[in-house]
């Protein structure tokens, strides 16, 4: 096949060669072409002596630039027009929807909830209220409590007698929120009853003859009126004076008829700047009692200003705590300092304050504290001259948080309540007076995971020192407390409270001490709520569970092992 396309190629070139007028040669390839057909085939075989290289010739730029010999040069010319019509656009303008935080949802509220029980020592429980649904620009409710037991102890002597006593409180309450303020009012009614039935077992030992039965036994009760409003600004910014100011009516009537008016206006006044704030705390009261031991008409004027500054990491308030006490036409001046520095954001604040004021004491305030006062008490106001605190607070984690201080005070007037000789059975109590200096160390450690379980850890301990008395009566050493709260699968809800309250003593003249030593104690409580439906639900209380019949007061035991049961409901 090889050969065939040779004799065709060779017989092309003949062609050529003879318009070229090459004769000669002609005539020497036809002789030997006979030959040429029979040569021998080529060879197939390829023998590489080396690697094939690639090369590229250099390539030369031509630089010469053309050039124009014409000696007549035209320029055409261009003559245009461009009409110009506007073309109609529209462009709509859509708003876009700014991102929103989703929340979790709200929960439903209920306007009205009935919590009822029943417990031993025939303690029957009530707490009901009445509430608005939840709205931007009030709120409003009523709300009443009741609680009460009738039952007897024994006490030192052996001898059975009615502990009983009797607590209602009723409270309408309400809130407008405007723009840039809210008002606040509510209106209290307290009426409580007591019984005397704390009499020297010493002086009347087992058999005497002393009222142990409920309609023997002296009572006090005693009618509590209240009225509160407060109006205060929201402002944010610095360019507003923000305020707070509230006016105060409290009546307040015995069984005895010892009656007590207070009435009070407040107004608490700040303006912040860029990184400073200044303000004024102001406060007027007037009380005037009637039927009482000291019959007491008095009014007392505070007037607090100060000044403020702060930084990124740390806030220090400067200022004065000025008092005039009408009725003995008394000024009492403190300083106000205090410093909180921020040394790891929030995780450790040290604070330092040093104060002093002049601390009101009214005859409805100290039967509210020891309702087996005499009738007619009038305690004057503490003056605590030296306020001292120093610590530290802050968050171990995001779940513990703590605080921890010492705090020194230097106190003048505090009283001390002790059993009344001059009474019959030494069942009431009156005040001794004594200036002291307390020392008192203070500690405190929360954990919260969300919301199903809550820890709180408490303790604080007191060294006092008096110039008169010999203890500081009935004050405790140290008093240590611990709360937890549970929630499970959101069906049971499981509190305890723990307390332990060191020992105290108590003024006597009955016997060659002067005073008798009331039993530190530690009590238990337990409770559990099951919730049967949002609305519905059950509960149990266990109070006092090692049923220790410790003394608040001398000669006053309190009631040993406790239980309340009831049921909640909501409407």
């Amino acid at each position: 096949m090889k050969t065939n396309k040779m004799l065709v190629h060779i017989f092309l070139v003949l062609l050529k060669l003879l318009k070229m007028k090459y004769k000669g040669c002609i005539i020497f390839l036809f002789i030997w072409m006979p030959f040429l057909g029979f040569a021998q085939e080529v060879r197939k075989e390829v023998k590489v002596i080396k690697p094939y290289e690639p090369a590229v010739s250099d390539a030369f730029k031509i630089n010469e630039l053309p050039q124009i010999t014409d000696t007549i040069k035209f320029i055409p010319e261009f003559n245009y027009k461009i009409k110009q019509i506007p073309v109609a656009t529209s462009f709509d303008i859509q708003p876009i929807k700014p991102a929103k935080m989703v929340g979790e949802p709200l929960k439903k509220l209920y306007r009205s909830h009935i919590k009822a029980g029943f417990g031993t020592y025939a303690t029957p429980y009530l707490d009901a209220s009445v509430t608005s649904l939840r709205s931007k620009n009030y709120v409003y409710g009523l709300k009443f409590n009741h609680f009460s037991a009738n039952n007897k102890l024994k006490n030192k002597a052996n001898e059975k007698v009615y502990t009983g006593f009797n607590e209602n409180n009723l409270n309408l309450f309400g809130k407008v929120i405007f723009k840039d303020k809210v008002l606040n009012s509510d209106i209290n009614y307290d009426l409580n009853k007591y019984y005397y039935y704390g009499y020297n077992t010493t002086k009347f030992p087992s058999d005497s003859i002393v009222p142990l039965k409920k309609d023997d036994l002296e009572m006090q009760k005693w009618n509590n009126l209240s009225f509160n409003a407060h109006l205060k600004s929201t402002h944010i910014d610095s360019l507003h004076v923000n305020y707070d100011i509230g006016i105060n009516y409290n009546y307040f009537k015995d069984e005895f008829d010892a009656k007590e008016n207070m009435f009070a206006v407040s107004a608490n006044i700040d303006y912040f700047f860029e990184k400073e704030f200044i303000g004024i705390d102001s406060r007027i009261s007037y009380y005037k009692t009637d039927q009482t031991i000291d019959t007491v008409n008095y009014a007392l004027v505070q007037f607090n200003p100060w000044v403020g500054a702060f930084g990124n990491k740390w806030q220090i308030i400067a200022g004065i705590n000025t008092y005039f006490e009408q009725e003995e036409a008394k000024y009492n001046v403190y300083p106000r300092i205090s410093l909180h520095y921020n040394i790891i954001d929030y995780f450790l604040v040290p604070y330092i304050e040093f104060s002093g004021k002049l601390q009101e004491v009214s005859y409805k305030s100290s039967l509210y504290e020891n309702p087996f006062l005499k009738s007619g008490t009038n305690i004057k106001p503490l003056e605590i001259n030296k306020n001292i605190v120093a610590g530290f607070r802050g968050n171990i984690s995001s779940k513990i948080g703590f605080n921890l201080a010492v705090n020194f005070q230097e106190i003048n007037n505090q009283y001390f309540y002790v059993n009344d000789t001059s009474e019959y059975l030494e069942n009431k109590f009156t005040v001794l007076y004594d200036d002291i200096s307390v020392l008192s160390f203070k500690g405190e450690i929360s954990y919260k995971r969300t919301e199903k379980l809550n820890l709180l850890l408490k303790g604080e301990f007191f060294k006092y020192t008096l110039e008169k008395e010999k203890y500081a009566w009935h004050k405790p050493d140290y008093i240590v407390s611990l709360s937890a709260h549970y929630l499970i699968s959101n069906k049971f809800i499981i509190t305890s409270d723990i307390f332990a309250l060191s020992k105290r003593y108590a003024k006597v003249y009955n016997n060659t001490n002067g005073f008798v030593e009331l039993e530190g104690t530690i009590d238990i409580n337990f409770g559990v709520e099951y919730r049967y439906t949002k609305r519905l639900s059950a509960f149990v209380k266990l109070n006092n569970l090692t049923a220790t019949k410790y003394y608040n007061w001398n000669q006053y035991p309190t009631q040993g092992f406790h239980i309340l049961f009831g049921l909640a409901y909501s409407l």
